[in-house]
């Protein structure tokens, strides 16, 4: 399929059975970015979800029945519906418990939000203009732009906006949660006894794809003493999407040097409703 115009940049990642995001950039975009604040007026905040720790990783345990739920898609265990993960937790902290049941969304039930989620994921892949596979045919993976163009078309939200840096996601984290894409790297998947995914040497580890996930919680907000930010003693705290057993309860942490580090390879969207 010819790429459109104002797709500026693709790369899709390797699919792993638990990572399916690839980075897709729109030139459009780059038009409702977040605007950056002072960094002396930033605050440690969070947007808890209102759903469950959702599970991709276990899908036959939970009673998920991939072809019952979305008729043409193959048996599958494990689903690399990362984005549509990602995207469900967002929206669930976005919006309120009414407007959640009104779109289907139900936040007591975990089963139930994860078909939400793998739904989600599959109309991502309808979104994404770049190729021409899409899932329920097959599990191709999805990216933070194609469910993002999904959810504001089906009015779950009005409009998503974009950061491209780390004072940027800061910023973004102030009003709201944001979902993050990011490369892989396979010491990612073993977080250490206090949930840092990005402990000393994570660089040198493989890259075994690209994972979406939710920036639900700016926990530590540090500052240098010239009043920058200080992005290895900045610690954001994110719901991942393999069963509450994985991480601290199913969340992990990242810092924000992390994000620098790999800021050419990731992207972040951030849903918002018109005041």
């Amino acid at each position: 399929m010819p790429r459109p115009p104002h797709i500026t940049r693709v790369r899709e990642y390797p699919l792993h059975p638990l990572c399916g995001r690839h980075l897709v950039l729109d030139r459009r975009s780059l038009n409702h970015t977040t605007p950056e604040i002072d960094p002396a007026k930033l605050r440690p905040v969070e947007w808890m979800p209102k759903v469950p720790i959702l599970d991709q990783s276990n899908l036959d345990a939970q009673g998920i029945d991939v072809a019952q739920l979305l008729p043409g898609a193959p048996a599958a265990k494990e689903l690399g519906s990362c984005t549509g993960n990602g995207a469900t937790y967002a929206l669930s902290a976005v919006l309120d418990s009414g407007r959640l049941e009104e779109i289907g969304l139900h936040t007591s039930d975990s089963v139930a939000a994860e078909e939400f989620a793998i739904r989600w994921y599959s109309g991502g892949t309808q979104e994404d203009q770049w190729r021409d596979v899409e899932y329920p045919v097959t599990d191709c993976g999805s990216s933070g732009l194609g469910v993002s163009r999904y959810g504001k078309a089906r009015g779950w939200f009005d409009n998503y906006r974009t950061a491209t840096s780390a004072l940027g996601v800061l910023s973004a984290l102030q009003t709201g949660p944001v979902i993050l894409g990011l490369p892989w790297h396979r010491q990612f998947f073993e977080p250490d006894h206090n949930g840092f995914i990005d402990s000393a040497g994570w660089e040198r580890s493989p890259l075994d794809g690209g994972h979406e996930v939710c920036g639900a919680v700016l926990e530590t907000l540090r500052l240098t003493s010239g009043g920058d930010v200080d992005l290895d003693r900045t610690v954001l705290a994110l719901p991942n999407s393999w069963s509450p057993s994985w991480g601290i309860d199913g969340w992990f942490r990242m810092r924000l040097s992390t994000y620098q580090t790999l800021r050419r390879e990731v992207d972040v969207y951030q849903f918002r409703l018109a005041a």
